[in-house]
């Protein structure tokens, strides 16, 4: 099945399902879109997996299958930033901003996590990483879509 922007929290699930429990989590309360998905779910294992004392993490060992094995973790990096480089270099442009938006800009908000990141990125991953976007420039999907931003503020 192509990748679209319509099937994008699928295929996360399909190429991770160790991030099923995290999803049906996070959607309890019915917000199931992407950037909801990719920022809160597929940022937060990004975030496990960078941790610099990752192999020690509970929450690592479990994803991991509790081994600690450094080589296990460097091919979770690995195969994480080769789906998000896939995204990122897709030719729709509302699959790029979902990846741009929840996984490059929030480790540029944590710039010892992007150093960590930046051996595992592809081209397309480090043209954004190096690319400077101005809050105000983000896409209108990404905001809320229960209301809570007001009608005026950035992005709407």
């Amino acid at each position: 099945m192509p990748v679209t922007y319509e099937n994008l929290n699928e295929t996360l699930l399909e190429s991770f399902p160790e991030l099923q429990r995290a999803y049906k989590y996070e959607t309890r309360a019915g917000e199931e879109g992407p950037y909801i998905i990719y920022c809160d779910v597929m940022y937060a294992h990004v975030e496990r997996l960078l941790d610099p004392h990752g192999e020690r993490s509970a929450a690592l060992r479990r994803i991991l299958g509790f081994l600690e094995n450094r080589e296990k973790r460097y091919a979770a990096l690995r195969r994480v930033f080769g789906f998000l480089e896939t995204l990122a270099s897709h030719e729709d442009p509302e699959v790029q901003s979902v990846v741009a938006e929840c996984i490059v800009e929030s480790l540029k908000s944590d710039p010892p996590r992007l150093e960590l990141a930046r051996p595992y990125m592809g081209p397309s991953l480090l043209a954004m990483a190096d690319h400077h976007r101005p809050p105000w420039q983000y896409p209108k999907r990404f905001w809320s879509t229960k209301g809570r931003y007001p009608p005026d503020s950035p992005g709407t």
